[in-house]
């Protein structure tokens, strides 16, 4: 499951960030501290932190978060060299409600993008008010998470 999750952040990784946009209470670009103070305390650091294989980004704090009908545990993963906020990442606490998930960001974002891949399935939705980058990855009775990263406009440059 560690190779499948360093897959997926690897494909989001081929985009830049920057401290335009944001996910819920922080702003791409923060500093570990400041996602610490900005979730009131409830980030951080976890036992044992994932760094992708080719090193440039590491998950450096850990969260609950829950919305109405769901409850993930939140990841936040930093620049290796910047150390700056690029990716957060919701785990849904209750595999079981995926379908669901994956219905209620299908009514607010349509049917963007999907991909049935051999272990599972990838959904992708471009939020322009909020200038995310959603990226769904379910995995049958596995995992299903949720990716979210800054939009960068065309022609900048990928890490």
């Amino acid at each position: 499951m560690i190779k499948i999750t360093a897959i997926a952040v690897m494909a989001l990784n081929i985009m830049t960030t920057s401290a335009e946009a944001d996910w819920q209470y922080t702003k791409w670009g923060m500093t570990a501290e400041e996602v610490i103070t900005a979730s009131n305390n409830k980030a951080s650091k976890p036992k044992k932190p994932d760094t992708v294989e080719d090193g440039h980004i590491v998950h450096l704090l850990t969260a609950p978060y829950s919305t109405e009908r769901f409850n993930f545990k939140s990841q936040f993963w930093f620049g290796k060299i910047s150390k700056k906020l690029e990716i957060v990442k919701l785990g849904l606490v209750n595999i079981d409600q995926c379908p669901s998930l994956i219905g209620e960001l299908k009514s607010i974002y349509g049917n963007e993008y999907f991909k049935k891949l051999s272990f599972g399935e990838i959904y992708k939705w471009r939020d322009t008010k909020n200038k995310n980058d959603i990226l769904l990855m379910n995995a049958e009775n596995l995992f299903c998470e949720l990716s979210y990263q800054n939009i960068i406009n065309p022609g900048e440059r990928g890490l």
